[in-house]
């Protein structure tokens, strides 16, 4: 006996590694072949000349070549992914702008009434991760930072556990994993990139891991403001305005100058600022397209789950507004819904729901146990049954800070607190300009309890999962934003420098102004 081939056993082991991780070998055959090679391995490749040589080159080859046609001619394994575009108004998912969403709408369950847990991506997506809302995962503040709370279980958490691959792709310094969100994935590739480089890491990724159960999460900030899109992506018309719109301290002035009324911008300002906007969302559904063509080739739209939604929406006027993070009215919560069940189902669908109820959806679609404390709900039944769902409250908050906004809404009308109460018939009025808080003292009374109920749960440690909210809208119960102490009580997050530069870049260390805006005022 002596060493021939001493690269034969190298060359067995990379084949058997690549093939087992790409999930392009069964599980069983890997670890099979796995401990074959590392025998052969330990004896250096050590063989007998002749026929037992040309028996194992024979087996690597076969094994090798197998591995590679199964890698590329094998169907996409299970999948859920969920798509986030950062600013993402509900009004902004059409035809002209984006032909690619729309159609991929078009073979999806359309939530036309679905709204965000607050007008920021810092309390909103932990709700749309965990099915709870802001008041149980504790993320409101940059400065003191605050961290998602340790006994809220995340998706990729409950993925993970479930036996799925995690992974995430992720351009907002507010998803930093210094504030909680890396907990549960496998691969967390934080500052991904913008529009083509994201979605080209994605596809990159994803052509060697499709072969195995994943969550995947995607978000897109490519939208968010400063708007630095090209010309030839502007709709026609887009008037032109002296409003700063690249990335600039100048910008942030604006910014600052028109919430605290210094500047008023003209109606010409406000479309321009509309346009561009539009523009940027023209340019991103470009590149989701390659995404969706990519994915219905290799089977992962057949096979799949996949949910495209916005964290919170956008002002461009409204309420005498610019961008996002402040009172919580319903153009920052109303954001495009759509999920799309593995092969495609087409429904339209008015019913009131949250991002919370994304998470029990997929969990259930996939065949996963909900946790008992998830305040979301399961949209499949009444989804796919066209069944309505019984009256629930649903609340929206946001704390940067200053003044604790909070809102609470339930049989078509809302009530926002604040420095001011607010209560609106969105029904009747749902730009939200009549405040009834004065006139409807009975509805007001209803909506005030169950604010109060909801904040009472919280303080005594109970899920609001578990609360009788029918009882909470009898009680006659007044909360005020000065009663809860604000923030996380938890562990303290502690950002990096670059992350806290980012955030800063982003206007989310400016010190946002209050307004309330609208008739109240």
């Amino acid at each position: 006996m002596r060493i021939k081939y001493p690269l034969l056993p190298i060359v067995a082991c990379a084949t058997v590694a690549f093939g087992t991780a790409a999930g392009s070998l069964p599980w069983p055959g890997g670890f099979v072949l796995c401990l074959h090679a590392a025998a052969w391995g330990a004896m250096g490749g050590a063989l007998v000349v002749g026929w037992w040589a040309r028996r194992h080159l024979f087996v690597v080859v076969i094994v090798w070549l197998c591995s590679l046609l199964h890698f590329f001619l094998a169907p996409s394994a299970p999948s859920v992914t969920l798509v986030v575009i950062d600013c993402w108004r509900a009004d902004m998912l059409s035809q002209e702008d984006t032909p690619n969403l729309y159609k991929l709408a078009e073979s999806s369950w359309n939530f036309s009434e679905a709204r965000a847990t607050s007008s920021w991506t810092r309390s909103s997506m932990p709700s749309l991760l965990s099915g709870r809302p802001p008041v149980e995962h504790g993320l409101y503040r940059v400065s003191p930072p605050d961290k998602i709370q340790k006994n809220v279980a995340l998706a990729a958490e409950i993925f993970r556990d479930g036996g799925w691959y995690t992974a995430a792709f992720l351009e907002q310094a507010q998803l930093a994993p210094a504030f909680g969100y890396a907990r549960g994935y496998q691969h967390f590739d934080f500052h991904a990139g913008m529009g083509p480089a994201l979605t080209g890491q994605v596809l990159r990724w994803h052509r060697f891991f499709r072969l195995i159960p994943r969550f995947v999460q995607i978000h897109l900030i490519d939208i968010h403001g400063p708007y630095t899109v090209g010309k030839r992506w502007l709709p026609k018309g887009t008037p032109k305005t002296t409003l700063k719109l690249a990335p600039s301290k100048a910008w942030r002035e604006t910014i600052q100058q028109v919430r605290s009324g210094e500047i008023t911008p003209s109606p010409e300002d406000w479309a321009a600022l509309r346009g561009h906007y539009r523009g940027e969302l023209r340019q991103l559904d470009m590149q989701l397209g390659k995404l969706w063509e990519a994915w219905e080739a290799d089977g992962t739209l057949e096979n799949g789950w996949l949910v495209i939604t916005g964290d919170h929406g956008e002002q461009f006027g409204e309420h005498g507004q610019i961008e996002h993070l402040g009172t919580p009215y319903d153009v920052l919560l109303r954001v495009p819904l759509l999920i799309r069940p593995p092969g495609g189902a087409a429904a339209r669908s008015t019913l009131p729901v949250s991002l919370m109820d994304v998470l029990p959806t997929l969990l259930h679609g996939v065949g996963l146990a909900v946790p008992p404390e998830v305040y979301g709900r399961d949209l499949l039944g009444p989804v796919a049954q066209r069944e309505s769902l019984p009256e629930r409250p649903a609340f929206a908050e946001e704390y940067a800070g200053r003044t604790h906004h909070a809102a609470v809404w339930w049989n078509g009308y809302k009530l926002l607190r604040g420095r001011q109460t607010l209560l609106y018939n969105l029904t009747d009025d749902p730009q939200e300009l009549q405040n009834l808080a004065e006139t409807h003292p009975e509805k007001r009374a209803e909506l005030e309890g169950l604010l109060a109920g909801y904040f009472r749960a919280a303080a005594e440690g109970r899920p609001i999962a578990t609360v009788d909210w029918a009882a909470e809208a009898r009680s006659g119960a007044v909360w005020s934003p000065e009663e809860r102490p604000h923030g996380g009580t938890g562990e303290a997050a502690n950002p990096d420098a670059s992350t806290m530069k980012a955030l800063e870049a982003l206007g989310y260390l400016d010190g946002i102004e209050e307004e309330e805006g609208g008739e109240e005022e």
